[in-house]
């Protein structure tokens, strides 16, 4: 059996205005984060969420990440 699947379908519900709230522990941390940490990071998801779209075989959707991926590398530290 493909528990996987069953994790995945969870993720269909919309989300509550609550999963956008950043929690009060990392409010700080992303306060302080500096531009060039920041590109790098979203660069770093972006990615991941673009694996996982030429997974699903969603097309369209992983070459809009993969450009807001390489605009997240430009503004990274060199």
């Amino acid at each position: 059996m493909n528990t996987r699947r069953s994790e995945l379908d969870l993720t269909r519900s919309c989300p509550t205005e609550e999963v956008f709230q950043e929690p009060s522990d990392t409010g700080d941390y992303v306060a302080e984060m500096q531009p060039e940490d920041a590109a790098e990071y979203i660069a770093v998801l972006l990615g991941s969420l673009r694996a996982i779209a030429v997974k699903a075989q969603f097309r369209i959707l992983s070459d809009l990440l993969s450009v807001a991926e390489e605009e997240a590398k430009l503004h990274c530290r060199a």
